[in-house]
């Protein structure tokens, strides 16, 4: 029986900043590795993209992690961990065109949900108060 078609892992090196590949979802095992000039540099790079669903940043020092997640938009992000994980208990959804809203626990119904306050009086109030 003839394996059915897969497109094998693949981490390329060297793609323009500006090629498709750079700023667009590829929905693969496809994974693009870019050199950075310094943190800043990074996460410009990172924030670049119209996306931000989920990003992992990896770090021998965690206070500098947590620095860095809170400036990458996305999200999630997860710090010395992998960039996907899905836990029913925490709030899971993106910013920019990663989505709307949060699911998981309680937060889809705040999230979709247009709140609104209205009163009703029997008889109109008499003015002035």
């Amino acid at each position: 029986m003839a394996e059915p078609p897969c497109y094998p892992p693949t981490a390329l090196t060297g793609v323009p900043e500006d090629a498709e590949l750079a700023f667009d979802e590829t929905f693969g095992p496809v994974v693009i590795l870019e050199t950075a000039d310094d943190t800043d540099h990074a996460v410009e790079r990172a924030n670049a993209s119209r996306y931000g669903l989920t990003a992992g940043v990896l770090t021998g020092d965690a206070h500098r992690g947590l620095d860095i997640a809170r400036r990458v938009e996305a999200g999630i992000v997860h710090v010395n961990d992998q960039p996907v994980s899905d836990e029913p208990n925490m709030p899971f959804g993106g910013v920019k065109e990663s989505g709307w809203g949060r699911f998981g626990a309680g937060f889809a119904a705040e999230e979709f949900t247009e709140l609104r306050w209205i009163t009703l009086r029997g008889e109109p109030r008499d003015f002035p108060f």
